[in-house]
């Protein structure tokens, strides 16, 4: 048996880079001190993560308002909103408003996307079903239409991305309440589009819900990795069925600031293991970890490694 850890979604500003950026719209701060800054942060998370052994590295999105923003820029047919409340959180994200055609205009760019050197790296974004219910459309002609939309761009940006191990589709829409069969598959199909266009490791990840408001479903989806939010799903839920994929288990609590302890973290994959016949996971936090405050979000990164460590000599 064995564990691959990773990351889940965007890491916490730290204090000097939020008041840099704070000073840059003030105009108190240049774009290159911004830079050299975001460049500085994202080398130490990537350092971390790997000193810390996680199979995929990531830039930490430090430029990422949240996980929607970028493709104002970069896709042509959309314009920001007012802010919404992201799920069950303390959080907003700026709701995208489709009003023509969803077209990419121009690839996510060094901005934001950092290659994470030589590291197995990955890139997360939003699975087209869950961008299409969180964004205002008055232009397709049905939700089905506005996601197959969605699905395009985001493919395409996705295949635009070179050099990354695993792409995470990040879908808390499919699992935050009960989704209907139809509804279902049409995020399936969509997630297809994504699946067609690149080559490398597709993880579906459902933070914030019951994975049970998708199955069996969503373990038919075209992807290698699901990923379940341990916190909102009981194991009991899982074992019901036959999974012959790939699971990422969300052991790690993202919004709360509790270190886990390993024992009992490392137990709860085994029980996993026994219950379904699985003989290997994938194991990390819920969800984001930019709900912790830096210095905490390094901790849970520490504590994974402490997990996979545990882990290697237990199973």
């Amino acid at each position: 048996m064995a564990l691959r850890g990773y990351l889940v979604g965007s890491f916490p500003r730290p204090a000097k880079l939020i008041k840099l950026l704070r000073d840059y719209s003030k105009g108190k701060a240049t774009v290159e001190q911004v830079e050299a800054e975001v460049d500085k942060t994202v080398d130490m998370v990537v350092r971390l993560q790997a000193e810390n052994k996680l199979a995929y590295v990531f830039d930490g999105m430090f430029l990422w308002d949240d996980l929607f923003r970028p493709f104002a820029s970069i896709v042509d047919g959309v314009e920001v909103d007012g802010l919404s409340r992201w799920f069950d959180n303390n959080v907003f994200y700026k709701k995208l408003v489709v009003r023509d055609r969803l077209v990419l205009k121009q690839p996510l760019g060094e901005m934001f996307y950092k290659p994470a050197g030589s590291h197995p790296s990955k890139l997360i974004l939003p699975d087209p079903y869950t961008a299409a219910t969180l964004s205002e459309n008055s232009y397709y002609k049905s939700l089905e239409e506005h996601a197959y939309g969605w699905a395009e761009v985001i493919s395409e940006t996705a295949a635009s991305v070179k050099n990354v191990q695993q792409i995470q589709l990040t879908a808390p829409s499919l699992v935050f309440e009960k989704t209907s069969k139809q509804h279902l598959e049409t995020a399936k199909e969509c997630v297809r589009i994504v699946r067609n266009r690149v080559g490398c490791e597709l993880l579906l990840h459902t933070p914030f819900g019951s994975l049970s408001n998708a199955l069996p479903d969503i373990l038919d989806f075209p992807v290698d990795v699901v990923g379940v939010d341990l916190l909102k799903t009981r194991l009991s839920q899982l074992s019901e069925y036959s999974i012959d994929k790939r699971l990422y288990l969300g052991v790690l609590d993202g919004r709360n600031t509790l270190l886990e302890d390993c024992e009992t973290v490392v137990s709860t994959v085994e029980n996993l293991f026994r219950k379904t016949g699985l003989k290997n996971a994938d194991v990390g936090p819920t969800c984001e970890l930019e709900f912790l405050p830096f210095e905490l979000a390094v901790d849970k990164v520490k504590k994974l490694g402490e997990v996979l460590t545990w882990a290697a000599e237990r199973l």
